[in-house]
């Protein structure tokens, strides 16, 4: 995503092409609340116009020290753990691809300096196959005229609107990425297990995720994702030419056996031109309607839990994270 200017910022050919590609980002931005002062007790009373003496103040209680909740797994199992999220996130790519049709809707606001929307981009999308050649097709139902007044949506952006192999990492990936073990914790209704993402190194012309990913710590999928794609990219000038703003996706549990994207939210600014402020913008993505479509070829099994590996135990869970609205 770039800001419009002169020179090295250029408009994408065509909206109405456009409409037929597009998907998107989003954002939500939490609203701060004063706090007021604590009113006097009723038995404070004034005398001779001056208030009674305060009280000594009572010396601080220590604070109580962590306690951590869920173990940790071991070293082995941890390698354990990473190797089935990312073949089930491949999975998972091959069925979005292949095995299931879905509704995805955009709302993409450009904002002032107050946070009020001065422009917008909006498009429903059936993402559907075609009965008879089953190709993939993507099917614009809702694609008004953008009036987006300083931001425009780069050939990248439309990309990984579709493209939702930029919010994680599959395991033919593994050897770019280093993934470090965060955490065993709540997570809302469930239990995740948190891991730190980022490549090991940036190639030029490839994109990468770059940020945080909760794994369900009994179907041992990615359920929540934060993060961002890097690197953003500059003209030889180092004016930005494409900025890939901070998301978080939300995914829930379709068809009792996989979770799927529900919901991304993207916020942040566009760096403007030379000495120009930040467009401020935020993008709100939702993923409905999972249908599983009955194509010739279709996926039929996940893979494996390596050997050695502990079954899971307990009560399915299904619920999924909260969801912001």
């Amino acid at each position: 995503m770039r800001a419009k200017g002169a020179g090295w910022a250029r408009r994408l050919a065509g909206w109405g092409a456009m409409a037929a590609l597009a998907a998107a980002l989003g954002t939500a931005a939490a609203a701060q609340r004063a706090k007021s002062a604590a009113p006097l007790p009723k038995d404070a009373m004034v005398i001779g116009g001056q208030p009674p003496a305060a009280p000594a103040p009572k010396a601080a209680a220590a604070p109580k020290p962590a306690v951590k909740l869920l173990p940790n797994p071991s070293p082995a199992r941890i390698q354990q753990i990473i190797h089935t999220f990312t073949s089930n996130e491949k999975l998972f790519r091959q069925l979005l691809r292949h095995n299931y049709i879905y509704t995805e809707s955009i709302d993409m606001q450009e904002l002032d300096s107050s946070g009020n929307p001065v422009g917008s981009y909006r498009q429903v999308n059936d993402i559907t196959y075609d009965p008879y050649s089953g190709q993939r097709e993507i099917v614009c139902t809702f694609c008004p005229q953008p009036s987006l007044r300083d931001i425009m949506v780069t050939e990248d952006d439309i990309t990984d609107m579709f493209d939702m192999n930029m919010y994680t990492l599959s395991i033919d990936q593994l050897p770019e990425y280093n993934i470090t073990y965060v955490d065993h914790q709540p997570l809302d209704e469930i239990t995740a297990y948190v891991f730190d993402v980022a490549p090991k190194k940036i190639v030029k012309g490839q994109r990468y995720f770059d940020g945080r990913v909760y794994v369900d710590d009994h179907d041992l999928m990615i359920v929540k994702s934060a993060g961002r794609v890097v690197p953003n990219q500059y003209d030889k000038h180092g004016n930005p030419t494409n900025t890939f703003l901070p998301f978080t996706v939300w995914r829930q549990k379709i068809d009792h056996k996989y979770w799927f994207p529900v919901y991304t939210l993207m916020q942040g600014s566009i760096p403007g031109g030379p000495g120009a402020p930040g467009i401020p913008m935020k993008m709100v993505i939702q993923f409905t309607k999972y249908k599983e479509f009955r194509a010739t070829s279709r996926i039929l099994s996940v893979q494996a839990l390596p050997p050695g590996g502990a079954p899971a135990t307990g009560k399915k869970k299904t619920a999924a994270p909260t969801i912001p609205h």
